[in-house]
């Protein structure tokens, strides 16, 4: 009786013991970055209901047409893209944010939107992204432009590849004592002895002439990959109307080369870009990126030279639009509107 007790005791704890748990599905190992050609921009947009859409788009493509009579927004289907001459997706898409996460993206519909500019309409197109949230510190309650984030095609996770942004490092900038008057620097931080031989000469002897500037450099493992540089030369007149001064100015976007001097990068801009990330991984610098007004170009890098590998116009805009503003200077505001600041790049 004891022993049958016994076995009946091992049965019922066998039966009731849960079974093993299922063994994890092997973890993919996270990838580097991709080459330029598969670097891409994603914007993050809200609208109003019925007005178009709130969430990721990935731009692709424009064509010059009339608009007239044409939604702002709307979904396409593949047939129509393909006549517009929208170019394939990417088979696989993942954005790639500053201290986030990868996040792959699920391929939504194609979208074309009207751009209704004066003497030069124009649609963009591109596709919808979905099954990723909105950018960190996103602000819900606002509308139009949310954010955005580097798209990259990759069949991987790209976890190796981290997205480098521009801080400042150097600057010699004014100061704004009132609504219209101006201070002239009291302090500075020297612009980068890589950089300087790339900043054109200028015959500025302060107090009748000063020299300002604001220099940001993207960093990788502690050595520069890349610096934007904007360079004004003032010459100081009349100090109550210190936004007349004549000013000369200098911008651009630099690479150290091959012996670590910078060297401006200028090629793929059909407007002038603006320095926006630099993707590293266990490689070191690999692509850089650099936008401005709906368009974008990312190089690859290597070897000390920056070379065009994506450039795409997703969007014909005003002129008005593709100006930089480079001024660092006196920023002058209507009475009442409180005092400026000399500014960083835009």
């Amino acid at each position: 009786m004891q022993r049958t007790l016994l076995l009946a005791a091992a049965g019922t704890l066998a039966t009731g013991c849960p079974p093993p748990a299922p063994k994890p599905p092997p973890q993919q190992p996270a990838a580097g970055c991709p080459p330029a050609k598969d670097v891409y921009t994603a914007s993050y947009v809200k609208s109003e209901p019925g007005q178009g859409r709130t969430g990721w788009v990935m731009p692709l493509f424009d064509q010059k047409a009339d608009v007239t009579g044409k939604p702002l927004y709307q979904t396409i289907d593949a047939a129509v893209a393909q006549a517009a001459g929208v170019p394939t997706p990417p088979a696989h898409v993942w954005l790639l944010q500053p201290d986030v996460p990868p996040c792959e993206a699920k391929i939504g519909k194609m979208y074309a939107a009207a751009i209704n500019v004066p003497n030069n309409a124009n649609v963009s197109y591109g596709i919808e992204l979905e099954g990723c949230g909105p950018p960190p510190n996103n602000d819900e309650g606002a509308s139009s432009d949310g954010g955005e984030a580097i798209a990259v095609d990759s069949p991987m996770n790209p976890g190796q590849c981290r997205v480098q942004v521009p801080t400042i490092i150097s600057e010699r900038l004014g100061e704004m004592t009132g609504p219209t008057t101006w201070k002239a620097p009291t302090a500075e931080t020297p612009i980068p002895a890589g950089l300087t031989p790339a900043i054109p000469k200028h015959e500025c002897q302060s107090p009748g002439c000063e020299t300002l500037w604001t220099v940001l450099q993207v960093t990788v493992d502690n050595i520069p990959a890349a610096w934007a540089a904007a360079v004004n030369w003032l010459q100081v007149g009349n100090p109550a109307t210190p936004c007349d001064w004549k000013v000369d100015t200098f911008n651009g976007f630099f690479i150290p080369d091959a012996d670590g001097h910078a060297m401006k990068v200028s090629d793929g801009q059909d407007h002038p870009l603006i320095l926006a990330a630099v993707l590293a991984d266990a490689g070191g610098p690999k692509v850089l990126f650099a936008d401005g007004a709906g368009e974008y170009t990312a190089y690859d890098l290597g070897h000390g030279a920056a070379t065009v590998g994506h450039h795409v116009v997703w969007l014909v805009d005003d002129a008005e639009a593709y100006v930089i503003n480079d001024k660092i200077g006196p920023q002058c505001e209507a009475p009442g509107s409180g005092a400026g600041s000399g500014s960083a790049l835009p």
